[in-house]
C-alpha cells in the first residue's frame, strides 16, 4: 500500500525561500520523513501540499473514500506540519474516479481543492471552496468547464492577490486540434468571475499539462507542454503566456526553453516578488549524450508533487522520455532562484542563480537568460 509522507526537509526549505534565497543559505533536513496523514487503508497517492507559516493544507486522491474508485481527501496541516482535526473527504460526486487533485490557500485562510473526475476518457474539471475554519465547505463541487465534450484533465489552481483564484486545465478537441489550455476564475467565495477562456494560441496538435502561478502585481502566468510548434517533425517544447488581474492576455505566448530539439515535459511556473516568474521542466538530453531515466525516475516524483511521498506518475508523452530537470528566468531585478529537486523523500539540493541582466523583457516573451540544468547527476 501507498501512504502520504512528508519530508521537512523539502516543506522546510520551500518555505524559506522567499527568506533565504537571496542569501544563497544551504538547507538542511529538520527531521525524518513521516506518515503525516497517519496509517490508512488502501492507497493514498498523488498527494499535493499548500503551505503557509502557520500551517496548511495536504490533499490526495485515495482509493478508500468514496465507494467507487479514487476519490479525493484532504487533511489541515499546523505550523509544524502536522495535522490537526479530522481527515475529511473532498468529493461529493462519488461516481466514477475523481483524480489529479490541487489545492490553494485562500486569503481568508480557507482553501480552494481543484481536481478531474468522471469516466476516464470524459472527465470534466471541479472545484470545491472550504470555509477558513477549516471544518465546512461554503460549495459543492463546480463543474469548472463548461466546455464537455470528450474529456477535460490535468487541473492547476493559484490564488491571485486580491484573493480570486484561477483554475486551468487541458481539454480535448476543444480548439480544434488535439488538447488545448483552458482557464476560468472564480471569487474567493467560488463565484464564477466570468466565462472560461483559451490560453494557448497555437492550436495545432497538443498543448497540454498546464500550470499556473500567480504574480505579485496581481496577474498570473500559465505555462504548458505544445507539441510540433517550434519544431514540427519532434518538438514537444514548454510555452507560457503572461494574464492581467483581470483575466485579459498581456502578451502573446512565447516559448520558455532554450532548445527546441530536446523534448521537454512537466512545466511548473513559481512568480516571484517583483512581478517576474520563474519556469521548472523536464528536458531530454542531448543525443548522443550519456543515457538517463525520465525525470521521475531521476529526482524521485514529477515536479508537481515533490513536496510529499506517494506513488510515482509520470505524465510525459513517449516522445518526453530520457530527461533532466532545467529551469529558466523571467525577473529582471531578483539576485538569484533556488529549485529543491528530491532524490529521496529526505534528500534536498539548492540550486542557485546569479543575478540576471539588468533588462526589463518579460512582457515581450523574452527571457533573462538562457535555461539552466538542475541535475548534475547522470
Amino acid at each position: 500500500m501507498l501512504r502520504s509522507t512528508i519530508a521537512r526537509a523539502v516543506v522546510g526549505g520551500v518555505m524559506l525561500l522567499a527568506v533565504a534565497v537571496q542569501a544563497q543559505n544551504a538547507f538542511s533536513p529538520g527531521g525524518n520523513d513521516y506518515p503525516i496523514a497517519g496509517e490508512l487503508p488502501g492507497d493514498q497517492s498523488a498527494p499535493q501540499a499548500a503551505v503557509g507559516l502557520s500551517g496548511g493544507y495536504l490533499v490526495w486522491q485515495d482509493n478508500n473514500v468514496d465507494g467507487d474508485g479514487l476519490g479525493i481527501r484532504a487533511q489541515r496541516l499546523d505550523g509544524n506540519f502536522n495535522n490537526t482535526g479530522l481527515q475529511f473527504r473532498v468529493n461529493s460526486i462519488g461516481t466514477f474516479d475523481q483524480e489529479k487533485p490541487q489545492v490553494g490557500m485562500l486569503t481568508n485562510g480557507g482553501a480552494v481543492f481543484v481536481w478531474q473526475g468522471g469516466k476516464q476518457g470524459f472527465q470534466k474539471i471541479y472545484a470545491r471552496f472550504l470555509a477558513p475554519t477549516g471544518t465546512n465547505f461554503t460549495t459543492t463541487d463546480i463543474r469548472v468547464n463548461t466546455y464537455t465534450n470528450r474529456s477535460q484533465t490535468d487541473p492547476s489552481v493559484a490564488v491571485l492577490k486580491d484573493g480570486s483564484v484561477v483554475v486551468v486545465w487541458s481539454s480535448y478537441g476543444q480548439d480544434g486540434s488535439m488538447q488545448g489550455v483552458y482557464g476560468r476564475r472564480f471569487t474567493a467565495a467560488g463565484v464564477t468571475n466570468g466565462a472560461e477562456f483559451q490560453i494557448n494560441q497555437f492550436p495545432l496538435n497538443n498543448q497540454r499539462s498546464p500550470s499556473v502561478a500567480a504574480l505579485s502585481g496581481g496577474g498570473f502566468v500559465v505555462t504548458w507542454i505544445s507539441e510540433l510548434q517550434r519544431n514540427t517533425t519532434r518538438g514537444v517544447d514548454v510555452y507560457a503566456r503572461v494574464f492581467t488581474a483581470a483575466g485579459t492576455a498581456a502578451g502573446n505566448e512565447f516559448p520558455v526553453n532554450s532548445d527546441g530539439n530536446r523534448p521537454c515535459a512537466n512545466p511548473v511556473a513559481v512568480g516571484m516578488p517583483d512581478g517576474g516568474f520563474a519556469v521548472a521542466w523536464s528536458q531530454r538530453e542531448a543525443q548522443g549524450g550519456n543515457s538517463s531515466s525520465s525525470a521521475s525516475e531521476q529526482l524521485g516524483l514529477p515536479l508537481r508533487q515533490r513536496l510529499v511521498g506517494g506513488r510515482q506518475r509520470d505524465d510525459a508523452q513517449p516522445e518526453d522520455r530520457r530527461q533532466r530537470q532545467t529551469h529558466r528566468l523571467f525577473h529582471p531585478l531578483f539576485p538569484s532562484f533556488a529549485f529543491v529537486p528530491q532524490r529521496s523523500p529526505a534528500g534536498v539540493r539548492v540550486v542557485s542563480r546569479g543575478k540576471p541582466p539588468a533588462t526589463r523583457c518579460r512582457q515581450a516573451g523574452r527571457p533573462d537568460r538562457k535555461s539552466t540544468r538542475l541535475n548534475s547527476s547522470h
